[in-house]
């Protein structure tokens, strides 16, 4: 078959409309995806060395793992915006690939009047109507966010056949905030079926939470500059972002009511200097602290039953995690917090000063970002009872020197390793061992993949790390051929 530049190229397009097995003509560096085709196969441009340039339809929706895998010569590349998919390792190995871009939004999908900004055809507001809508998802009936479910559904479908779909609860949602525009105006805050939803911006440094309500809503005091927040007994609940960016706040009394702290319900707290958490507080939600990096010490009472993953996340001057010697759960061996029963590794203090860790054997599981920005540590021993390393385990550890991964190990989570740029060394004991793959970082499908340019993350789990890291594992082993597609030096053992 010919392309529009009629030079021959091999390539086969399905009755479906998937592209694959693409091989370019002698000294060919571009080439255009014909008009019909609506998704790039799997491994359709593999190996395709010699490619520079790609011209992407917008008919295209979706982008297969390894679609364009060892295309090393790829610099740039123009997603459009239909594509609602790309897969694993659909940019494995391209490393002169600086970023790709994503067309921006144009002339929308939604014909049906009555969208309120939604009708403007303009993204940014819809972004930032999507953030705020709250709707009751019918598998769990817990409330989420629209922007949440975005985030966690990229693959299922499009932004725009998404605001669709919920086009009804978008609209009721957007009608209940205009009149709390209009609330806010003669309110000081406001409360719904107990639950405290909005405190407006005061002038006093001190405020206390009004009796008679139950919880506190999800970024309930949003950016509010009060130093000191009370919260009654009866309150059982603390939102997800409940106080984020709440930069003045130096201290807050929880009461035992409390049952459960919110998904980064402190972020950003930096004046938070102290924080008492009360006995009956049963749950702590992932990254509950993000950021408080004022906070020293912290002690977790008897009663706590679950803690996710990196609770005390970049909190870099945290030196102290105490856990009550009643719980049944938890406890602190070597300073570093544990879960007792499933053997799993929670959170390693930034601030401690020691420069070696020892992980206690029996450990099964390094959880995601336990040693996150751990920058005293030049070295970590791992022992050969722990199977998987999570996502951000070491990320920012940047004293670490080198590491050997034991044979037990059988994954690494994204960016594990990121930012430890004076890693020289790692061992990685086990051949087979899956390092995952991450072709564009961190991406986020919504305010990345649609509005703009994402940095390529040329060294997967490893991002970060100095030119000079060396991998050594075993010949002709998988962690082999991962190092040489994200061109890591590697040195069989």
């Amino acid at each position: 078959m010919t392309n529009d530049s009629g030079k021959d190229q091999q390539f086969k397009i399905s009755e479906s409309g998937v592209l694959g097995g693409v091989k370019l003509a002698d000294g060919e560096t571009s080439f255009v995806i014909p008009d019909g085709v609506t998704q790039i196969g799997w491994s359709a441009f593999k190996r395709c060395a010699s490619l520079t340039d790609i011209i992407i339809p917008d008919g295209v929706t979706s982008i297969g793992p390894e679609a364009f895998s060892g295309c090393g010569s790829l610099t740039e590349i123009t997603i459009p915006f239909n594509v609602r998919s790309i897969g694993k390792g659909a940019f494995d190995g391209c490393g002169s690939l600086k970023g790709y871009f994503a067309k921006k939004y144009k002339e929308p999908e939604i014909k049906e009047p009555g969208m309120f900004e939604l009708q403007k055809n303009n993204m940014e507001k819809a972004e930032k109507m999507s953030n705020d809508v709250d709707f009751k998802d019918e598998n769990d009936e817990k409330e989420t966010s629209l922007f949440q479910e975005l985030r966690s559904r990229p693959q299922e479908m499009g932004i725009l056949e998404f605001l669709k779909i919920n086009k009804e609860k978008i609209e009721k949602r957007a009608k209940e905030r205009h009149l709390k525009e209009e609330e806010k105006k003669h309110k000081p805050y406001i409360i719904e079926a107990g639950v405290l939803k909005w405190v407006i911006k005061q002038d006093e440094t001190i405020f206390t939470v009004p009796d008679g309500v139950t919880a506190i809503g999800d970024d309930a005091f949003n950016r509010c500059s009060f130093a000191e927040i009370i919260i009654p007994d009866g309150v059982t609940e603390i939102g997800h972002t409940a106080f984020y960016l709440c930069t003045s706040l130096a201290k807050i009394t929880i009461p035992s009511s409390v049952k459960s702290i919110g998904h980064m319900a402190f972020y950003n707290c930096k004046s938070l200097t102290e924080i008492t958490l009360p006995e009956g507080l049963i749950g702590i939600v992932q990254s509950a602290f993000y950021g408080c990096t004022s906070l020293k010490s912290i002690t977790i009472p008897a009663s706590v039953r679950r803690i996710w993953n990196s609770p005390f996340i970049k909190c870099d001057n945290l030196a102290e995690i105490i856990v009550s010697e009643d719980n049944e759960i938890y406890r602190i061996i070597d300073g570093a917090l544990f879960q007792k029963w499933t053997r799993n590794m929670v959170q390693y203090p930034a601030a401690r000063k020691d420069n070696h860790f020892m992980i206690p054997y029996r450990v099964l599981n390094i959880g995601g970002g336990a040693f996150y920005g751990c920058r005293s540590l030049t070295g970590i021993t791992i022992p050969d009872t722990v199977t998987t390393i999570e996502y951000e385990a070491f990320y920012l550890c940047t004293s670490l020197t080198e590491i050997t991964i034991p044979e037990s190990v059988k994954s690494i989570g994204k960016c594990a390793f990121h930012g430890c740029r004076s890693l020289k060394s790692i061992t990685i004991l086990n051949g087979d061992t899956d390092i995952e793959i991450d072709s564009f970082g961190s991406l986020d499908p919504f305010t990345d993949a649609f509005l703009g340019r994402v940095p390529v993350d040329k060294k997967g789990a490893f991002s970060g790390c100095g030119d000079d890291l060396i991998i050594y594992s075993v010949a002709g082993s998988r962690v082999g051929e991962y190092a040489d597609q994200h061109a890591i030096k590697f040195e069989a053992l």
